[in-house]
Order: C-alpha cells, then sequence, then structure tokens
C-alpha cells in the first residue's frame, strides 16, 4: 500500500505529465494556427545549419588551407549524397545528353563556387560573407530576364535596384568611409560576390536536369564532380599538412561543415521544398543572414557596423518584393 508521501508524489507526477502534455497540446494548437508544419522546423533548421557553418569554417581555416577545407566540405557531402542514393535504390547516372552539362557545373558551378565561397570568407568577415550572400536570388532573378525566362515589371527594377543599393551599403560604405571591421576586406567582399553569382548561375542553368531526375540526385551529381574537380588543386595542401597536429575541434569542425551544413541541411531542405512548395521555403531563406551575424557574433566576436545591417535589410526587402506576385505560380 502506498504512504501518503507516495501518493502525492504520484499526484505530482499525474499533475505534471499533464500540464507537459497540455502545453505540447497548446504548443501545436499555436503551430496550426500560424500554418507551421513539421517540414517549416525542417527548412528553419537547414537554414539554422548553413547560418553557423559561416563562422565555423572561418575559424577552421586558421588551421587548414582554404582550399583543403573546400575540398574536404564537398567531398564528404558528395560521399552523403551517394550514400543515401544508394540506399534508397536511387542511384544512376545521368544520361549520356546531360552528362557533360553535369560536369561542366560540377567544375564551373559548384567547384568555382566553392573556392570563391571559402577565398572570400578567408579575406573577409563571416557576417560581411553572410550578409552578401542574400544577393543569391536576385542574381538568379536578374540572370533569368537576361536569357529570355522573365519579363520584369516595375515591382521587380524596384527590388532589385534595393538589393544593389544593399550590395553597396555592404560593401562600399566601409570602403569609402575608411572603416573597414577588423578582418574584413573589399576583396573578401568582392570574392564573396563572385561565388554567390556563380551558385546563382549554375543553379538557373541546372534547372533542366532539375526537372528530369530531381533535387537529389542532380546536387550529388554536381556535387561530386565538384570535389573532383577540387582534388587536383587542393592536394599539394592536403598533403602538406601535418593532420596528427590539428585539433580535434578542426576534425569536428570539418565534419560539421560537410556532414551537417553540408549534406544534412540540403536534405532537410529538399523536404521541405517538397512538402511547402518552393516558395514558401523559400521565405525562410532570406533568414539565413540574421544566423550568421548572431553566431559570428557569438563564436567570432564580430562586430557589425550598421551600414552593413542596413544593406542587409535592403538586400533581403528586395529579393522579397521581388518574389512577391510570383509565389503562387512557384509554390
Amino acid at each position: 500500500m502506498q504512504s501518503g508521501t507516495q501518493r502525492q508524489a504520484a499526484r505530482g507526477v499525474a499533475h505534471g505529465a499533464a500540464a507537459s502534455t497540455t502545453r505540447s497540446s497548446d504548443a501545436a494548437a499555436r503551430a496550426q494556427a500560424l500554418g507551421l508544419s513539421w517540414a517549416d522546423a525542417m527548412a528553419l533548421l537547414a537554414v539554422l545549419l548553413w547560418g553557423l557553418n559561416f563562422p565555423i569554417t572561418k575559424q577552421v581555416m586558421t588551421l587548414l588551407p582554404p582550399i583543403a577545407a573546400a575540398f574536404i566540405r564537398s567531398g564528404v557531402s558528395s560521399l552523403v549524397y551517394i550514400a543515401v542514393l544508394g540506399i534508397t535504390g536511387q542511384w544512376r547516372l545521368p544520361e549520356r545528353r546531360d552528362r557533360w552539362l553535369v560536369i561542366l557545373l560540377g567544375l564551373g558551378g559548384m567547384g568555382l563556387n566553392t573556392a570563391l565561397y571559402v577565398y572570400g570568407l578567408h579575406l573577409t568577415t563571416a557576417s560581411h560573407s553572410g550578409l552578401i550572400y542574400t544577393l543569391t536570388p536576385l542574381f538568379v532573378f536578374a540572370s533569368s530576364h537576361l536569357l529570355g525566362y522573365l519579363r520584369l515589371a516595375r515591382r521587380d527594377l524596384v527590388g532589385l535596384a534595393l538589393g544593389l543599393a544593399g550590395a553597396v551599403l555592404i560593401v562600399g560604405a566601409p570602403v569609402l568611409t575608411g572603416q573597414e571591421p577588423d578582418g574584413a576586406s573589399l576583396a573578401g567582399d568582392l570574392l564573396t560576390g563572385a561565388s554567390a553569382l556563380v551558385w546563382g548561375v549554375w543553379m538557373m542553368l541546372a534547372a533542366p536536369l532539375l526537372a528530369r531526375y530531381g533535387a537529389l540526385r542532380t546536387t550529388a551529381w554536381i556535387t561530386s564532380a565538384g570535389a573532383l574537380g577540387l582534388c587536383l588543386p587542393a592536394a599539394p595542401a592536403l598533403l602538406a599538412q601535418d593532420w596528427p597536429r590539428l585539433p580535434w575541434t578542426a576534425f569536428a569542425a570539418l565534419a560539421y561543415s560537410g556532414l551537417l551544413a553540408g549534406a544534412l541541411a540540403w536534405l532537410l531542405w529538399y523536404v521541405a521544398v517538397g512538402r511547402l512548395g518552393a516558395a514558401r521555403t523559400m521565405v525562410y531563406a532570406n533568414m539565413e543572414s540574421f544566423f550568421v551575424v548572431l553566431f559570428s557574433a557569438l563564436l567570432l566576436a564580430e562586430r557589425v557596423e550598421w551600414t552593413a545591417l542596413v544593406g542587409g535589410v535592403a538586400v533581403v526587402a528586395g529579393v522579397l518584393l521581388t518574389r512577391r506576385g510570383r509565389g503562387q505560380q512557384s509554390g
């Protein structure tokens, strides 16, 4: 027979469990009222992982040459993609007519983008790099217009102008005022901008492959080709590196970059796009710069000048403006 204390404890546990269940139900109800789902959580987690990757990669490049870090990330990510395709029975080579395009996008798109990204990040602050990368959708939008895929409305021109003004504030204002933050440089900002441009162009050129084969297989092929392209330029740095002397934190950072920010984040993103549609999912991508600035301040003690923050807001506003009215079509 239970004592009074035991009965009180049992009632307390039951009360706590009921309260916990009620809180969980309330939270689920609030999320449902907002129209949120697990797919929204996946998209947000993917963006958070990408945002954290900027300061982590920046830090690991104090111990490894940038090109070595780029190759390891691409190599690890491609191995994960291939493993997932093999386990799910989806692995097969692209059709003969598409193989040269895959190689071109892998070497000239993914490989070049990754190299520009790591060298740009190495030469500037993680915060600047993250803010500049928000320009990618605008590069895609402008390139699509130049190639005749889209017609620009007045609203689109305003959005592109906002994005350009934001980029000038992020990159140009510190140079003109002579008040560049510690670790930032014009060369690094320009390399990062070039990386975002290459990323946007290759994503647009990869559209036929994405339509025929799906996002996962296309990304696996292009990432693998890009990793192979980085292998030769990275070989001297990899061979010269004194691997036993690296601290465990360096290996943890490389694993995070390749496994979590590289492979897992993209897998989460693909699931979210499949459930939510491209338009709704891409709204979360605009939060990446916020996470980059936040984690850079926490992990690297970076300080961001107010002009860069205003510029980042202008870029995000420009991206949202160019997408307004097209959401139903793309979603």
